[in-house]
Order: structure tokens, then C-alpha cells, then sequence
């Protein structure tokens, strides 16, 4: 991983600490993601994938072959570009 990546996945680590607080689910799951970037610039949301789902590692779920679907959309929002994470536990 490169050093660009892994501060990102630093800081997307220490926003999932700072808004999970529930136990680290242990069974299967299916998750969906909602990126939402400021500007419609032209990117692949299969390249957020792996750090994005290493990031939860630990700390939402034990390893990330626990998903076992997974939705992604991208969506817009110049005033507040966030990811937004619905996990289910099956």
C-alpha cells in the first residue's frame, strides 16, 4: 500500500471508531455503500473498495469475507461529500 493510502485508511479507520460503538459482528453481512463526492469529476467506485472494506476490519467486522453482498452508489453533494455505511448482519 502506499504511503498516500495508508493515511487515508488511518483516517477512515479513526471516523469509524469515532462513530461505531457496537459490538464487532462476527456472522456474515451485507453491506451497502453510498459514496458521495463534492464535484462530478469522472471516477470507478470499484477503487474505493478495498481500503474501504479494509478499514472495517477490527473494528465493524472481524475480516471482510464476511460480506457476502455488497451495494455501491455514487451520488453528489458539493456541501458535505461523506461515505455512508449500512451494514446487516444476516
Amino acid at each position: 500500500m502506499t504511503k498516500e493510502g495508508k493515511k487515508v485508511k488511518e483516517k477512515y479507520q479513526q471516523e469509524i471508531k469515532n462513530q461505531y460503538k457496537e459490538k464487532i459482528l462476527t456472522g456474515n453481512c451485507e453491506m451497502v455503500v453510498d459514496l458521495f463526492f463534492k464535484d462530478k469529476k469522472r471516477r470507478d467506485i470499484d477503487n474505493f473498495n478495498k481500503l474501504l472494506l479494509d478499514s472495517l476490519e477490527g473494528i465493524i467486522i472481524v475480516d471482510d469475507k464476511q460480506i457476502q453482498k455488497l451495494t455501491i452508489t455514487k451520488n453528489y453533494s458539493r456541501k458535505n461529500p461523506r461515505i455512508e455505511i449500512k451494514i446487516n448482519e444476516n
